[in-house]
């Protein structure tokens, strides 16, 4: 399975060099500091979430350090279980960019997987960027929520 990112969260151009690559790899821009995995959003990261039946869904954040977050969540930014372990995910920084890889064990996943979305979250302000694979319409919203369910779409888990 392979994506690449090529719009902000308001659908939005960006550059290429910004594309976010294959979910899990990325554009790196030295971040301040050692994130804690509870704020990773505040820091340079790529975000996944999978979407189930009854809206239950699960949350997956990584960093270029190798720091990640891990929530099962049901209706639209509501968590229920958090955090979970994932001790196999691996990060790599190739100069300018990083890659990133884990197995999420199947029971993390919610029941009748069929949609997702993914997100980019680059830079500080006022030049933080962020990115979506599925994005919001232009000029709908003020802000961004990568909670918005409606606009997952479909795919098929193999």
């Amino acid at each position: 399975m392979s994506y690449t990112i090529t719009k902000t969260w308001n659908n939005g151009s960006i550059a290429v060099r910004d594309y976010i690559h294959e979910i899990l790899s990325g554009v790196y821009l030295l971040s301040v500091g050692q994130p804690s995995y509870l704020v990773l959003y505040d820091y340079e990261v790529v975000e996944v979430f999978l979407l189930g039946s009854d809206d239950r869904y699960l949350e997956l954040e990584f960093a270029p350090k190798g720091q990640y977050l891990v929530l099962q969540l049901h209706g639209s930014g509501n968590v229920t279980k958090y955090p979970l372990d994932l001790d196999s995910f691996k990060a790599k920084i190739h100069g300018d960019k990083w890659s990133g890889s884990c197995v999420v064990p199947r029971d993390y996943l919610p029941p009748d997987l069929t949609k997702f979305n993914a997100y980019g979250i680059h830079g500080t302000d006022p030049d933080r960027h962020y990115l979506a694979l599925f994005p919001t319409p232009y000029g709908k919203y003020t802000d961004p929520n990568f909670h918005r369910l409606d606009y997952f779409q479909a795919f098929e888990l193999k």
